[in-house]
Parts: structure tokens; sequence; C-alpha cells
């Protein structure tokens, strides 16, 4: 992955054209175009390396139009009229207060270039590849690069993998006639260095040179070409007119919208003077987003299995989740509250857990580092019970009364019935507040009868059974 946001070492050179008077550029239809590639010759490399070389040429570079000898007495517009080279923003939309302080009283008209998107060069290779090249040692790679027509704006960066790698990037005239026509500029947040230079709107070829000195590493050339009529989104420029006062500062709002995300955008706002535009910012606008990794997504909770009872024991499993590879945690809870220590799948009940709802909360971390929690179903650890039973008498006449008693105990609450069972008959016997219930029977026929009690349980006390009793009526 590309280091990014100051972390990556990136080299941006971009190559301004002279700009006409224009009026307030807004929604603007027509896209950019790819740029075109070819890969040169080891001779043009050569060559281009020998350019890089040579002494500077005599003649200047082409630079901005001369404003126009004011008339003596006169004042002149853009006499020391300062503004920003760079101005930068971030975000799919949004706006920018852009500071100007005028040399001279006058009207400045203020025009914009239509944003334009980075364009990747791709891999002479490999198209399909994400990275334009990669490049160590002593070496350098050219492309030649063709961009749209009548452009105002031309910007080249490069992004490097490696932020200690040494790597220069030049642009060169389509022939590699001359050195290198760039001119250091404000690099703005996620370049090192930036270069501008002001060339006639018909040239649309460079040669673009990626040179090592050093580590290796991969990179990945990017390339821009404003023109008037293109645009990736909505611009607006309030007010397009400035009535200045000489010395006094000023500002406008440049705003934009409508970008695509995770892509990076330029414009060149010229400032129209009555000699026409001589001075130029330059706009760039990051619309990448710092996206978090995909978190896990759970499709089917965890299940706790086992009998929830001190001293037994409780596993609980993964779940289901929609992503792969992942790496699981487990923390034990009882009644929301996590259990110290308790951090495995599986789990040993304690006396202290009786009475309360067990669960676990297994949490899902992906190799990127995200992390998602799922909660099994809780399972209440009951309260044992245990259930007694007596005869009023074990042996009784026919019509005589035999009174059976029950009891259940339990630390937890006792409450409900109690199946009563003799022989084949059950009678449901009320418990009161201390668990003791009973019965008492006078029409038994003679025979033998087991007598015994189950109690069901509750929600927090576990159900129990009784020994039999036996009971004899005579006549």
């Amino acid at each position: 992955m590309l280091h990014r946001r100051g972390v990556a070492a990136a080299v941006t050179v971009a190559l301004l054209a002279a700009l006409a008077p224009l009026g307030v550029v807004g929604a603007f239809a027509d896209e950019l175009p790819p740029a075109a590639t070819e890969v040169l010759s080891p001779e043009a490399d050569a060559a281009a390396l020998a350019a890089a070389s040579a002494p500077a040429p005599t003649s200047p570079a082409p630079t901005t139009p001369a404003p126009t000898t004011p008339e003596p007495g006169t004042a002149d517009p853009a006499a020391d009229f300062v503004a920003p080279a760079l101005v930068t923003g971030t975000g799919t939309s949004g706006s920018i207060t852009v500071p100007v302080t005028p040399g001279a009283t006058g009207v400045v008209r203020i025009t914009a270039s239509g944003l334009a998107p980075g364009v990747p060069v791709p891999n002479p290779d490999d198209p399909a590849s994400p990275i334009t090249g990669s490049i160590s040692g002593i070496d350098q790679q050219s492309f030649l690069v063709t961009l749209p027509a009548s452009l105002v704006l031309s910007r080249f960066e490069i992004e490097l993998s490696n932020p200690a790698a040494d790597v220069d990037l030049l642009i060169f005239g389509a022939d590699g006639v001359g050195g290198p026509v760039g001119t250091a500029v404000e690099p703005g947040p996620t370049a090192s260095e930036a270069q501008e230079v002001f060339v006639l709107p018909s040239v649309n070829e460079f040669r673009v040179a990626v040179r090592s000195f050093g580590p290796a590493t991969d990179f990945v050339l990017r390339t821009f070409g404003s023109t008037v009529t293109s645009s990736a989104g909505t611009q607006t420029v309030t007010p397009f007119e400035l009535d200045t006062e000489a010395g006094v500062p000023t500002n406008y709002t440049y705003s934009w919208s409508g970008l695509a995300p995770n892509s990076v955008f330029v414009a060149a706002i010229g400032y129209a003077f009555d000699a026409g535009v001589t001075q130029y910012t330059t706009v760039r606008i990051d619309t990448t987003e710092d996206t978090a990794p995909a978190t896990p997504v759970n499709v089917v909770r965890p299940v706790i299995t086992g009998k929830a009872e001190a001293g037994r024991t409780l596993r609980v499993n993964t779940g289901e989740w929609a992503s792969a590879d992942l790496t699981f945690g487990y923390q034990w809870q009882s009644d929301g509250v996590d259990i110290p220590g308790a951090t495995r799948a599986r789990y040993r009940v304690t006396d202290a857990d009786r009475g309360s709802a067990l669960s676990a909360l297994v949490t899902a971390r992906t190799p990127e580092g995200a992390v998602a929690g799922s909660p099994a179903e809780p399972v209440v650890v009951k309260y044992a019970s245990e259930t007694r039973v007596w005869l009023s008498r074990a042996t009784a006449s026919v019509g005589q009364k035999v009174t059976i008693g029950v009891k259940v105990m339990s630390d937890g609450p006792v409450t409900g019935t109690v199946d009563v069972r003799v022989g084949d008959r059950h009678f449901d016997v009320m418990l009161n507040a201390r668990g003791y219930g009973q019965v008492t029977l006078t029409d038994l026929a003679r025979g033998g009868y087991r007598v015994s009690a189950a109690y069901a349980g509750s929600d927090l006390v576990t159900g129990s059974m009784s020994g039999a009793e036996r009971l004899r009526v005579t006549r």
C-alpha cells in the first residue's frame, strides 16, 4: 500500500498554461480522457539524462505574460498583487476562503479552469497493476504523456511506497530538448516537492522522467490536465470580481461539490487585470478518505452448551461470521458484568454464580484490526433443591386419616406446588413461603402404597424428587 498524507514521499510537478481572461467557471460537462503514455527507449532516457545534466539554456523559459507598463501617473492593478500560490481542500464538497492583498486600487476579475482528476499512468509491463513501476539504485525511467488539448493547468505527481527512497521527478518537452522546465513552488500537504511552469496552451505532450538515487521503491505516477471546459464536479468563485483598494487585504470564496471520493483534483484560479491574467493560484482538492477496515459481521450468534449448575462446565462456540481469517476472544459475564479471568471458551460454574444469568461475549478480530462482538444467549444458574416427604403414620385402617407432609429445601426462593404421588394417584400440594405443604387423605382403600413427591422447580431453583415412603392400609 502506498504511503499517503505526509508519510509518503510524494513529488509533484505542475505545469500551467497562460490563461486568457475568463468568466467564472461553474459546472462543466466534459470529463478528462485518460492520459496516453509511452515508455521511451534507453536512447531517449540517455538523452533526457544528458539534457537534465546540461547547463541551463541562456534564453529564459516561457513565463507569465509581462504586465502592461502603466502610463505615468496611473496605478497598475497587477502591481504587487499578493495571492497564495497554492490552496488546498479536502472532501467531496466544501469551500476555501482565499486571502489576497492588492497592490493598487482597481477591479480584479477571478477566473477558474475546470477541476481535473488525477489519472494514474498505467504500468507498461502490466496495465492491470496498481503501480506505475518500480525503481532502485541509480536508474531512470521515462514516460511520454499526452494530456487533453487547450490545457490551462498540467500537473504530475508521484507517490512512493518507500519513504526512504531518493527519487526525483523531472518534466521535459516531448522532444526532450533542453533541460527541465519546472520551477519549485509550495508542494501542499501530501507532496514533498512541487514545480510549476507557464507554457503555451497548444502544448499537451510531456516527457516525464523518474530518476532514482537510492533504495528500491514502487511508485504511482499521476497526471492532471485541466482545461476551461473540463470538470469533475461543480465549482464556483464568489465574488468573481473584487473591487480592491491598494494594500487592503480582502478575500473570496472558492467552493466545490460533486467530486468523486478517494481521488485528487486540481484547477487553476487566474487573476485578470487590464493586461490579462498575470497571476495564478493552484487549487488542489483531496477527497481521499481514511476508510476504517471492514468490521466483522456476525450471522449466527454464539451458543452456550452444558448444564448451568455449580461445579459443571459450560462451553461457548464462536457462532458464524461473514468474514474470513478471524481470531476470537472470549469474556464470560454474570448478569452483564465481566467475570475477572474468565476469558476462555470454557467456564466452570461456581456457587457464587447461583441465581445469576451467565453469558459470554465472543469478540472477532480481522487481520486489519477491525473488531466486533456478539453475545451468547444467557443461561441462568439455578439454586439446587432437595425434596423430602413423610407420613403421619406408616400403617392406617381404612377410613383413617393419613397426613402426607412435603418439604422443598433450597438457598433460592421456593414457590409453586409439589406433585405428591400416592400409588397411582396424584395430588398438587401448594407450598408456603417456607417451602412446606401437606395433604390429608381419608379415602384410601386397603392395600400397600408408595408415597413420593416431585418439585418441578422454578426460574431460579432446580427441580428435585424425594425418596419413596411406604404406606399400608388395613381393615
